[in-house]
Parts: structure tokens; C-alpha cells; sequence
């Protein structure tokens, strides 16, 4: 005679529940390279480009706080966003677009905002 086959009956494993230990404060992401929301752009044509003019350029794709050119150097300027998503879509939508007959390059500024010249400075904003 065969042997009776008797069906198995499931069983439950049931592992220890192990909870990580919660940070203190609040949890913020670190702050990646190249996601700044200072953008430095160059190239510009410095007879004709203003700070009203790249505000408005600029204003297209986000929230710009300030906009700088570079005293001693004006092919250059500064531009703060609000946040930097709105300099990151900036930067991938304006980067190489022509603007006055030059082709303007923008990358990420190291700087976490646009700095304010002193008072008594000889800088000034154009507008």
C-alpha cells in the first residue's frame, strides 16, 4: 500500500520589526552640485544689453530676485532666482540663445545670492 499523502499546513513567520532612530529637526536635501539659484552669464553684448532687459529675458522662465552685470567686466552678469528650479529651467532654455547678436553662455554661479554694492560704491544698477 502507498503511503497517505497528507497536505502541509502554512505556517506564519513573523520577523522583529526594526525602526530607524528618526533625525532631529527638520529634513532638508543637500544641495547638489550645479543647482544653485545665482546664475553667471556671459557672452553678453555689453554696448547693448541692460538689467531691465535681462530681467525681462530671464523673468520668462521663473522668479528673478536680482539681476548684477559685472562692474569691470561687462560681458558679464549675475542673475538670482527665487529658487533653483526656476535658474535651472533658465539655464536649459537660454543657454546659447542669441541675444543681441551674441550667443550668451550661462552655467551655475558658485554664489548662493546676488550681492548689493555698498552705498558710496561707484557700481550701479542700469535699468
Amino acid at each position: 500500500p502507498a503511503p497517505a499523502f497528507k497536505p502541509m499546513q502554512p505556517v506564519t513567520v513573523s520577523a522583529p520589526v526594526v525602526q530607524a532612530p528618526r533625525p532631529a529637526g527638520p529634513i532638508t536635501a543637500p544641495l547638489l552640485p550645479g543647482s544653485g539659484k545665482v546664475l553667471l552669464v556671459n557672452n553678453l553684448n555689453q554696448e547693448r544689453v541692460t538689467c531691465d532687459c535681462l530681467f525681462k529675458l530671464f523673468g520668462t522662465c521663473g522668479d528673478v530676485m536680482r539681476v548684477k552685470i559685472l562692474f569691470h567686466k561687462r560681458n558679464m552678469a549675475l542673475i538670482e532666482f527665487r529658487d533653483s528650479s526656476h535658474a535651472a529651467q533658465a539655464k536649459t532654455h537660454l543657454n546659447n540663445c542669441a541675444l543681441f547678436n551674441s550667443n550668451i553662455n550661462i552655467m551655475v554661479s558658485k554664489m548662493n545670492e546676488v550681492p548689493m554694492p555698498p552705498a558710496d560704491s561707484q557700481e550701479s544698477y542700469e535699468g
